[in-house]
């Protein structure tokens, strides 16, 4: 079992046998596995090494998670109890050290960049729909976004 391995089941195994998060977890285990292959190949090819590639790649991942992170900051159980309890249970944030890394990566009008040269049509579709993403759909775009970076970037709770 490789260390990233034990990592992801030392999360995984936090949540309760029978719970959300565990299920949840081996759901998506099959696609972190795709997703590691994938990140894999494109430091192969030289993709991670290029400032503007990789600026251009975090640029979308910081657009859904900005968005997930708004809809996620004005849930309220009443009307999305899961989206809700994840909210409260994790309490991850990482919008604030994208936008520090695209402002490192970009300087001072990387907003400015982001809005017009490297928002891409799928991130535009994909903001979207979180922003009418539905209870479950939130839930479920959380274990997405946050996971590789709680699980692999060691993210800590705000």
């Amino acid at each position: 079992m490789s260390r990233a391995e034990r990592r992801t089941n030392a999360v995984r195994d936090q949540g309760a046998e029978s719970g959300l998060f565990r299920a949840a977890m081996d759901k998506i285990r099959g696609s972190h596995s795709l997703g590691q292959s994938l990140r894999t190949a494109a430091l192969a090819a030289g993709l991670m090494s290029d400032a503007q590639c990789y600026a251009e790649l975090l640029a979308q991942f910081y657009l859904a998670t900005a968005a997930l992170e708004a809809r996620l900051a004005a849930t309220q159980p009443a009307t999305a109890p899961m989206a809700a309890a994840v909210r409260a249970a994790c309490g991850y944030s990482f919008t604030e050290g994208y936008e520090a890394d695209l402002a490192s990566l970009l300087g001072p009008e990387w907003r400015k960049a982001v809005a017009e040269r490297l928002t891409t049509e799928p991130a535009r579709r994909y903001v979207a729909r979180l922003e009418r993403a539905g209870d479950a759909e939130l839930a479920a775009a959380a274990f997405i976004l946050w996971g590789p970076l709680a699980i692999g970037g060691g993210g800590a709770p705000k």
